[in-house]
């Protein structure tokens, strides 16, 4: 069973103290996209990194997404899993939302 797993970063307000960064969101996340292959039943735990390069302190929650090209070019959109998407069950993460500090 291989399962390819996009994960998509959403925002919350944090604010912090901080100068000499840019300002802005910007974070560098590694290693993505994740390509997974494993047998049914197996549990598998994989590291996801998240470097915040911004000025100040960002709030992000992590969560998981379908991926698809939509339009006539292929434009990448993004949509919430339904109910009939029973593969959303098979991934969490820990933790789910935390506190990036610039520079982290």
């Amino acid at each position: 069973m291989t399962l390819l797993i996009g994960a998509w970063l959403t925002l919350y307000p944090v604010t912090a103290n901080a100068a000499a960064l840019p300002t802005g969101f910007n974070v560098i996340t590694s290693p993505l996209p994740i390509k997974i292959s494993t047998a049914p039943g197996k549990t598998i735990h994989l590291q996801l990194r998240i470097k915040n390069q911004g000025a100040q302190a960002e709030g992000i929650k992590v969560g998981l997404m379908k991926f698809a090209a939509t339009g006539t070019t292929g434009t990448p959109d993004l949509f919430n899993l339904t109910a009939k998407d029973s593969y959303g069950s098979w991934v969490h993460f820990s933790p789910q939302q935390f506190t990036a500090q610039p520079g982290v």
